[in-house]
């Protein structure tokens, strides 16, 4: 049918995977690809066999062939990165990255890979800088830019001499409206021993999130501690209704 219906060969390559005629399978897609251009389902075909066939080698070499056809495709530098990145090729995925920022130096997502590099290097100021490039990011979702403030937080931690870093990533990211960060931040100022900053943390994770039932709870443990008692009671009373089984309410 292919030959007189080009259309089906992607369903024979689906077939081919089946039938685990693999080498048939990449043949019949480097072929779509060439002709076509290359598409995201063809893709998803390429390294369900790459998966099959543990052909890391093999899907390493065909990014490296794409990157070098396509040096301006920011998509597939990130995603050769990550790949080196998975096979713990860390020195290579590095110099992708830079190569990625070279020739895209207005690049936001590079960052998301740079930032933890950079901390892998011993470079804290540089890895500083990308992190607060993806927090002011828009093209950056704030999936991603949570998981990124969360590892600013831990690394503030084990290196208190850049908390000032983390006060002014603490106002760009303010923006967030799930309350995660706010409650990362919490938890960084209780292990500090400031409860009152740690409180100012908790009410605001908990003015977007009142729902969160640990985050209302801190809240309380942290009103009594602090001798709010007014607060805790309408606290308590008003969500109440909504965790009625919790006998700390």
């Amino acid at each position: 049918l292919v030959k007189f219906h080009p259309d089906y060969k992607e369903y024979l390559v689906s077939l081919y995977i089946k039938n685990k005629k693999y080498k048939a399978a990449l043949k019949a897609l480097d072929e779509l690809d060439k002709d076509y251009g290359v598409s995201e389902r063809r893709d998803f075909m390429r390294n369900q066999i790459y998966n099959a066939t543990g052909g890391d080698k093999e899907r390493i070499e065909n990014l490296e062939e794409r990157v070098a056809s396509n040096p301006n495709n920011e998509a597939l530098y990130l995603r050769l990165i990550y790949r080196y990145s998975e096979l713990g090729d860390k020195k290579k995925a590095f110099d992708t990255a830079k190569e990625l920022l070279s020739k895209k130096p207005n690049s936001h997502t590079v960052h998301l890979a740079l930032y933890k590099f950079y901390l892998d290097d011993n470079n804290p100021r540089e890895a500083i800088n990308s992190m607060k490039i993806v927090l002011t990011s828009a093209k950056i979702k704030p999936d991603a830019k949570t998981k990124v403030f969360n590892d600013f937080v831990a690394f503030v931690k084990e290196n208190p001499q850049y908390e000032n870093d983390l006060l002014e990533a603490t106002t760009i990211i303010s923006g967030d409206n799930t309350g995660k960060s706010n409650v990362e931040l919490a938890q960084y100022y209780l292990q500090q021993g400031n409860k009152e900053l740690a409180l100012k943390h908790y009410e605001m994770a908990l003015s977007k999130d009142s729902e969160n039932f640990e985050v209302v709870k801190n809240v309380i443990l942290l009103y009594i501690d602090s001798k709010q008692y007014q607060k805790v009671v309408e606290l308590a009373t008003k969500v109440l209704d909504v965790f009625p089984s919790q006998p700390i309410i």
